[in-house]
């Protein structure tokens, strides 16, 4: 964990199923390269050298409309979301070559099925880690080692409670949050229990022959069967209708008064 001291309620529960000697909390930071290091060298005294699994669930989001995000908030974003993920695997790819054996499990979200505005840089960060895995899993095929992209639905974890709001009083996007903020906010609402989420990874890390993607709640199934059979418009159009955010009298006036070219 980047924070150790996050972790004590993970200790708790494991004390009181009696597993906490099956348990460290270790401090990682999968931005810092001397982090990642010392994390892993905590690592290897732990478990002799060896890891069967990595689960890669480092990752936040930025709330807010493209045009009021800056440079480097965006970077900030694809540091932990996407390059730390970079960082750790090439640093644990040795050993799990030298096994012959390993599972790489990375968790992206279903804003790669419906579109999330306020949330398009954390979306391309969850597409880019897509796309890095299914690249990923045919190079390390050949060393016995699994790849598997997780992605969750609506959970109740404190993800959504970490979310980064950027919203600047002058944003041209203003009426747009307001009227999309207290919608998100009833959806959220309607998660599911994470226990079921972390039962289905137990599982899928204990599996001998792990499939390549693992959905994780009904609701991101049916957003990816609704994918696969509707066009993108009329999904795009399903959440705007939700969010609120939706062409503007005044927008639509100047678009109509925009003279031809």
């Amino acid at each position: 964990m980047r924070e150790p001291a996050k972790g004590q309620p993970l200790v708790d529960a494991a004390r009181a199923c009696g597993r906490q000697d099956h348990l460290h909390v270790i401090g990682l930071d999968v931005t810092s390269a001397s982090s990642i290091e010392a994390g892993l060298e905590a690592t290897w005294a732990a478990t002799g050298g060896t890891l069967d699994a990595v689960v890669l669930n480092a990752g936040y989001a930025t709330a807010g409309f493209l045009e009021d995000l800056t440079d480097d908030g965006c970077r900030r974003l694809f540091e932990t979301n996407l390059f730390g993920s970079f960082a750790l695997v090439r640093a644990i790819a040795p050993v799990l070559r030298a096994q012959g054996a390993g599972h790489i499990v990375a968790v992206s979200s279903n804003a790669v099925i419906v579109p999330h505005p306020m949330f398009s840089t954390y979306a391309a960060s969850k597409w880019a880690i897509e796309g890095w895995c299914e690249a990923l899993a045919v190079e390390l095929a050949p060393f016995g080692i699994a790849v598997t992209v997780v992605q969750p639905g609506n959970f109740q974890t404190s993800f959504g409670r970490n979310v980064v709001p950027v919203a600047p009083s002058a944003s041209a996007y203003a009426p747009f949050l307001i009227a999309a903020a207290p919608q998100l906010e009833r959806i959220g609402r309607f998660g599911r229990d994470p226990r079921e989420a972390a039962t289905a990874m137990a599982k899928l890390l204990e599996s001998p022959r792990p499939p390549f993607r693992l959905r994780l709640g009904p609701d991101d199934r049916a957003a990816a069967f609704l994918k696969a059979v509707t066009p993108y418009r009329f999904r795009a159009w399903a959440v705007r209708r939700i969010t609120g955010i939706t062409r503007s009298g005044s927008t639509a006036r100047r678009s109509r008064s925009r003279p031809g070219r």
